[in-house]
């Protein structure tokens, strides 16, 4: 439980706990363990064959070093299963108050990180990433999507009347996900709720409650749909020329109108009404930062031009005189469009990775954002597995293949591609696709198997962990490997044990 409190919360108490796990499982006493090893072979080769098939990648790696490293944060993945199925036996209420534990952390690191985030935002309010400065903010928002299922669980579980206060720490994770412009969760989020409506429906518990909580998630669903094509239909219309392009500027300076430039901001055309000469000289005076110099990966002109198309003002010193010191100093941190000041949270989110998307449709060279550097990955990383699709390139070697790939394609920066931020295609690479097709079967055999009393939470964190390993190299990652090891093996290993004493 301290393990589950922790993962949210702090790295070396996350590891204190596996130490202390893995030391109490060592020095108690062995008596009856070979009869439990004999008992559950079958499930102990399963759960810990995950690890197993990592290790495998050892024989023919070159990097040594980094697969041992690599394998040494895997390491819960080998004697987790082993701590839970041949030592003390638990019950499933203390499975339950592991769920809890974890939601109530996920809940406070959340409190904390937003409080944190308002007491810096004044002077910096585009680093929401911020709001987790404990862990990773992809693994808060699994996490806290986890949670969200937790909460609702009890609300159909409990009967007092106090569990509606309940709702309270799901509106603000909600509210949470929305500031951190958490992409994970905006994929996670519709797909769980769609999961549960179909799988367990709140109207077999109760048809008031069914109706209430039925309603909100219909809803919630059915917004997330309109918004967001409400804003593909506003990202991808296409932008008309206008029938007559004006030579030069209102001073009589030479316009350049780039009509090959398709990309777009709030429908007008980012190439045109173009003056160099201009720009750099009305942005000078506006600005103290160079209009050459780079912000998130791009020189700062590319935001500039985007954020003035987005306000359908020229690219010129009468443009520029136009923005106001807010929008100037939002330029400088590198926002393109002025919609990202006025909608906060889930909207710029959507609104953004639109634009990346629409970005490297009409220009296939940008490898800078989140969602366009990861297409690159993958691209990369299926070159990658073809060529070596039945041994892979070793554990260790995964890295140092991927650079080996990008330059042979385009000059890119190593330090923000080190991994494929894809689960299986990490596995493929590494053990080949024998070996991905194991790590499957591996991880969906706990679920055929499981017919415990917490099947719902079960299988939707199991959901969870399979969609995070689509967009993240999930379990490459201390957190990653703690959560894997609570949603998956603790209530797996606690049935098993009850299910053999005769309980179940």
């Amino acid at each position: 439980m301290l393990l589950a409190a922790s993962i949210p919360l702090s790295k070396f108490a996350t590891s204190v706990c596996m130490f202390s796990i893995f030391g109490s499982w060592l020095l108690s006493p062995w008596n009856g363990r070979f009869d439990l090893l004999k008992s559950h072979w079958k499930s102990i080769v399963a759960m810990t064959g995950l690890f197993l098939v990592f290790a495998i990648g050892l024989w023919n790696t070159e990097n040594t070093a980094y697969a041992l490293k690599d394998l040494q944060i895997k390491l819960p993945l080998l004697f987790m299963p082993l701590a839970l199925l041949t030592g003390p036996q638990f019950e499933s209420k203390q499975v339950l108050n592991v769920f809890g534990f974890l939601s109530v952390g996920a809940f406070v690191s959340a409190f904390i990180g937003y409080s944190h985030y308002l007491y810096i935002s004044n002077d910096n309010p585009e680093n929401f990433r911020a709001m987790s400065p404990f862990i990773s903010h992809i693994r808060l928002s699994l996490m806290l999507c986890f949670s969200l299922i937790f909460y609702y669980y009890l609300l159909l579980k409990i009967k007092s009347n106090l569990k509606w206060l309940l709702v309270l720490p799901c509106g603000f994770i909600l509210f949470f996900l929305s500031e951190i412009q958490s992409l994970t969760a905006l994929v996670v989020l519709p797909v769980i709720l769609c999961a549960t409506l179909l799988f367990f429906p709140p109207w077999r518990q109760s048809k008031k409650l069914g109706r209430i909580i039925g309603g909100g998630f219909l809803v919630v669903i059915l917004i997330l749909s309109y918004k967001v094509q409400e804003f593909y239909q506003e990202e991808f219309k296409t932008a008309e020329l206008p029938v007559k392009l004006p030579g030069r500027t209102i001073n009589g300076a030479p316009y350049i109108h780039d009509i090959t430039n398709l990309l777009t901001e709030n429908g007008n055309r980012v190439g045109l009404f173009y003056c160099e000469e201009e720009l750099k000289r009305e942005w000078k005076k506006a600005s103290n930062f160079s209009i050459d110099s780079m912000v998130n990966g791009y020189p700062l002109e590319v935001p500039l031009c985007r954020f003035l198309t987005s306000r359908n003002y020229t690219k010129d010193s009468l443009g520029v005189s136009k923005l106001t010191p807010t929008e100037i100093k939002a330029i400088e941190k590198g926002m393109g469009n002025h919609r990202f000041l006025d909608g906060k949270g889930i909207e710029t989110r959507v609104r953004t990775t639109l634009w990346e998307i629409k970005r490297w449709k009409d220009n296939k060279s940008d490898y800078q954002s989140s969602v366009t550097m990861r297409i690159f990955i993958w691209e990369n990383a299926r070159i990658i597995m073809k060529n070596n699709l039945w041994t892979g390139v070793g554990q260790g070697d995964v890295e140092d293949e991927l650079r080996k790939q990008y330059s042979k394609t385009i000059k890119v920066d190593p330090n923000k591609m080190k991994r494929t931020h894809n689960q299986y295609f990490t596995v493929a690479i590494a053990v080949g696709f024998v070996g991905l097709l194991v790590f499957v079967f591996l991880f969906l055999y706990p679920f055929a198997m499981y017919d415990g009393p917490f099947k719902y939470l079960y299988i939707m964190g199991g959901l969870i962990l399979f969609l995070s390993m689509l967009w993240e190299d999930t379990i490459e990652t201390q957190a990653g490997v703690a959560l894997f090891g609570l949603l998956i093996h603790v209530p797996f290993a606690q049935y098993l044990r009850e299910k053999q004493s005769g309980k179940s």
